[in-house]
């Protein structure tokens, strides 16, 4: 038995070798697929608008909230994620209507898959009148005739909160931000965001000492 392993190893190590390597490889393109070493966000947020962001002022949006937020998680980190939605002006090409209809469907998938808690809007009539997703001031969905935002949105500039971050996040997009206002979203069955109980007490942080819309 002295020699039986080193043996068996001379005559089987290739296969051994190759046989670990496939099941690195496979294990590498499981955790891709299913994003088991990825960083899960603590929160995201949709912004929904006429144009698409510059890649540094998502960014920048991406680090207000990041450090207006916690570590939901308890990964070592706050991340927030921004899912940009466009929305093309009516009467427009056709090219135009089909990408829009388009960002209509995202924006109906995010709803469904209960990502973004958070919703960033350059027009939350508009947001309101076609998804019906804000939610009124105790969180809960507004009737289907309610396609009002009274006291279903914030300005960005009425936050104390995003109004302290912001300017050392967002630099010359300051001004730009300022116009932006942020609803949270409600929920119609048991399926809610991730961390809701955080991101409600978020929300509640964002809503003191503010002006709604009026």
């Amino acid at each position: 038995m002295k020699y039986g392993f080193r043996n068996w190893w001379y005559y089987y190590k290739w296969y051994c070798l190759l046989g670990a390597a496939g099941v690195i490889i496979l294990f590498g393109r499981l955790a891709d697929a299913f994003g088991w070493f990825e960083r899960k966000p603590d929160i995201q947020i949709a912004y929904i608008g006429s144009v698409r962001l510059p890649e540094e002022y998502a960014a920048g949006l991406e680090e207000v909230f990041a450090c207006a937020a916690d570590d939901f998680n308890r990964d070592g980190t706050t991340t927030a994620v921004l899912h940009q939605y466009i929305l093309e002006p009516d009467g427009v090409s056709e090219d135009a209507m089909y990408a829009r209809y388009a960002a209509e469907i995202e924006i109906i998938g995010d709803i469904t898959d209960c990502d973004s808690y958070l919703f960033l809007m350059e027009d939350p009539a508009d947001v309101q009148r076609r998804f019906q997703i804000l939610a009124d001031p105790d969180g809960n969905p507004a009737g289907p005739a309610d396609l009002s935002v009274t006291d279903k949105c914030i300005r960005w500039k009425d936050s104390d909160l995003l109004a302290t971050v912001s300017p050392d996040c967002l630099g010359d997009y300051e001004e730009a931000a300022q116009e932006l206002y942020l609803g949270r979203r409600a929920f119609e069955t048991e399926k809610t965001t991730k961390y809701l109980r955080k991101c409600e007490e978020l929300w509640k942080t964002l809503n003191e000492s503010q002006g709604q819309v009026p």
